[in-house]
């Protein structure tokens, strides 16, 4: 898991950003702009992230999802998985492994088929020794398809006391995404010529922030 990672919170301006490619777009603007400042590694944008405060309040979020070939009678109980919308750059900013197959690219689900990336534990679990990738599961049964792509390293969501949940994630949704997060090397963030936020291990809120896109409480417009 990375070592130096701040997140923040975000709420874009809805009645100015009505389509998914709007939306799509200023994510990626302020991912580049994050991106560029001086000491950040990498960035990316995630409905969720480890160790966020909400989730350990309210706990993750679960989906109930079936194996393509299966059916719920078939299956010994219903499978069940925590739920994370992640953009591409998420898993290189978490420090997150690739295990197989591959994670996500900027033209995944926008218009192509809908892809996701699970944990080992859940590739464990669900497929045992085999190979999950190319695999489909569904969320509605069988009204649509998500093939699985490949599987990652497994990372501790609510408690670094509690295991790993077994997790599937997708690559982004345009109303899904509100939390942006940011690896940095050499220790700290530089923001505007300042010295920014210190090295939070292994990841955590930057103090808490949450901003408005429309607010201007520390959020430039884009």
């Amino acid at each position: 898991m990375a070592q130096r990672v701040v997140a923040v919170g975000f709420d874009l301006n809805w009645s100015k950003y009505h389509a998914d490619v709007d939306r799509l777009g200023i994510y990626r603007r302020m991912m580049d702009k994050i991106a560029q400042l001086p000491g950040v590694l990498s960035a990316a944008a995630s409905n969720s992230f480890p160790l966020d405060p909400q989730s350990i309040e309210n706990g993750p979020s679960l989906q109930t999802f079936l194996i393509e070939g299966e059916t719920r009678a078939q299956a010994e109980t219903t499978p069940v998985a925590s739920m994370r919308i992640v953009s591409p750059g998420y898993f290189r900013t978490l420090g997150i492994p690739s295990i197989g197959g591959r994670t996500f690219r900027e033209d995944d689900n926008q218009g192509a088929e809908r892809v996701a990336v699970i944990s080992r534990s859940l590739a464990r679990q669900r497929w045992g020794s085999q190979d999950p990738a190319g695999r489909r599961v569904t969320f509605n049964d069988g009204k649509t398809w998500t093939r699985i792509i490949g599987v990652v390293g497994d990372v501790k969501e609510t408690s670094l006391a509690q295991p790993a949940p077994e997790q599937i994630l997708r690559a982004r949704g345009a109303g899904a995404l509100h939390r942006l997060v940011a690896g940095a090397h050499r220790g700290r963030f530089q923001t505007g010529g300042r010295a920014g936020a210190p090295s939070h291990p292994p990841v955590g809120p930057a103090g808490g922030n949450h901003v408005r896109e429309d607010s201007g409480r520390g959020a430039n417009r884009c």
